[in-house]
C-alpha cells in the first residue's frame, strides 16, 4: 500500500464533501433500510453505537427508532482526548442514550450522553464509525484509535460498520493496533468479511 492513511483520509473526506445533499439523504435512507434487514439487528436488545459527525452517514433516526422500541442504546463519551493509549485506562466510556435532547456536544462537536457511565456487556453489537473500510474489514478511522481500543477490550461485541459506497476501498494500510470489522453495510449491500470462515 503506497498511500498513507492521512492521504486516504483527505481523499475520502473530499469525496464525501462533494455529495449533493439530496443524494446524501437518499443514500442515508437506503442505508437505514438495509440496517433494518440485518439478522443480527432484528431482535437486538443492546447496541453500542456512536452519534455521527459531519461526513458520517446520519443514522440518528435509526438509533432513535430502536431506542423507542426498547433497545438499550449506549453512546460513547470521550474521557481522554489523546491519540495514544493510556495503560490501564479506557479513553472512552459509554452511557445510555435517552434522547437527542439530552446530548451535549464535546470539543469536536459530537453529541455525547450525559448520564452515568455504563459498562459494555460481554456480547452485543458495536456500531463502529469509519472514514474508509475495505471489503476485508480493514477500517480507517480518524486516527485516534478509540474504536480499535474498544474492540480490543470487548472482543465479544460484533463490530459493524455502516458507510456510504464512496467510503469502500479496495485496499487500506494496516498497522498492528488496527482492528477489523466483521460486517459492513452500505446503501447497496451487506458485506460479511471472511473473519468468521
Amino acid at each position: 500500500m503506497s498511500r498513507s492513511k492521512e492521504a486516504i483520509r483527505r481523499d475520502v473526506r473530499g469525496r464525501l464533501s462533494q455529495l449533493p445533499p439530496s443524494a446524501r439523504r437518499a443514500m442515508e435512507h437506503d442505508l437505514i433500510a438495509r440496517l433494518g434487514t440485518l439478522p443480527e439487528l432484528q431482535a437486538v436488545r443492546f447496541l453500542a453505537g456512536f452519534w455521527p459527525m459531519g461526513h458520517e452517514p446520519d443514522v440518528t433516526t435509526w438509533l432513535e427508532k430502536n431506542h423507542r422500541a426498547g433497545t438499550t442504546i449506549l453512546l460513547p463519551r470521550v474521557r481522554h482526548f489523546k491519540r495514544s493509549r493510556i495503560p490501564g485506562a479506557e479513553r472512552v466510556e459509554f452511557a445510555r442514550f435517552e434522547g437527542r435532547a439530552e446530548l451535549l456536544q464535546n470539543r469536536w462537536g459530537i453529541g455525547e450522553p450525559t448520564g452515568p457511565a455504563v459498562p459494555l456487556p460481554a456480547t452485543g453489537i458495536l456500531l463502529v464509525p469509519a472514514l474508509a473500510v475495505s471489503r476485508a474489514g480493514t477500517r480507517l478511522g480518524h486516527g485516534f484509535g478509540y474504536y480499535d481500543e474498544i474492540m480490543d477490550n470487548h472482543p465479544g461485541l460484533l463490530p459493524i460498520c455502516a458507510v456510504f459506497g464512496a467510503q469502500l476501498s479496495e485496499d487500506l494500510p494496516v498497522e498492528q493496533h488496527d482492528r477489523p470489522v466483521r460486517v459492513i453495510i452500505t446503501p447497496e449491500e451487506v458485506i460479511r468479511t471472511d473473519l468468521d470462515a
